[in-house]
């Protein structure tokens, strides 16, 4: 969220020096990006669903947990587990990862300069958010 909007809404907001804010964030391309997390949720989550799956599987165990308890209080809730949708989102360790896939990835798309340009633009901005986390 914008830091000023946080500021009107909280009184003691304070600045997190680890954080970049959604007014400080640069553009990234999207496409590129799903190859990176597909990349990172191969190798290092191969249990996870894709996100479709993920969403369908959740949704089903609710219904089927609602279905069995009628009493609200005993319901637990099921959300889908899912991978950051950005890379201001990660960890420092899911930062590395993200790094490593992106050179696998410029690795195998060395012929395709416009990928390579989209990946580069992305390891910029994990490097800049390695740098803080």
């Amino acid at each position: 969220m914008d830091e000023n909007y946080q500021k009107l809404e909280n009184p003691r907001f304070v600045r997190n020096r680890r954080q970049t804010y959604g007014d400080k964030q640069e553009y990234f391309d999207d496409k590129p990006w799903l190859l990176v997390i597909e990349s990172i949720r191969k190798i290092y989550y191969p249990s996870l669903l894709s996100p479709e799956d993920e969403i369908a599987r959740a949704v089903q165990l609710n219904a089927q947990e609602y279905k069995e308890h009628s009493d609200k209080s005993l319901l637990r809730i099921r959300e889908p587990r899912l991978l950051p949708v950005s890379p201001y989102l990660l960890n420092g360790r899911e930062l590395r990862w993200a790094r490593d896939a992106i050179n696998d990835l410029i690795y195998e798309n060395r012929e395709n300069i416009r990928v390579q340009a989209q990946l580069s633009t992305i390891s910029r901005i994990i490097y800049l958010e390695s740098l803080k986390k």
